[in-house]
């Protein structure tokens, strides 16, 4: 697919970026749009609060595997039964599902 370079002064490169960020389009979606003057397919740039949100959902996400590994063990008698370890997993369990959901709540707004 051919490409193109253009040369812009720093107000213009800034003013580019802002009104991309500002519609919700990358800089070059939006020149082909003004340009061409029809709807192109933009790529979604994420907000930044939802790229934290993301990899704090990410990182539930792993700590949630971990804790499944453990209810596992306990579940296959590969540890022995304590009810305080059972109970602690649960409630772990069922927080960071809570997390996650509230997570999701921010990310879509």
């Amino acid at each position: 697919m051919p490409s193109l370079s253009i040369r812009l002064t720093v107000a213009q490169d800034e003013r580019l970026t802002h009104e991309a960020n500002a519609f919700g389009y990358t800089r070059s979606s939006l020149l082909k749009k003004a340009y061409f003057g029809k709807e192109y397919k933009a790529r979604r740039v994420p907000r930044p609060d939802q790229v934290v949100l993301a990899t704090i959902l990410g990182q539930l996400g792993k700590i949630g595997s971990n804790v499944n590994q453990m209810a596992k063990k306990y579940n296959t008698g590969q540890l022995p039964p304590n009810m305080v370890v059972i109970k602690s997993i649960q409630a772990i369990e069922s927080d960071i599902n809570e997390m996650g959901e509230r997570v999701k709540e921010l990310i879509n707004g």
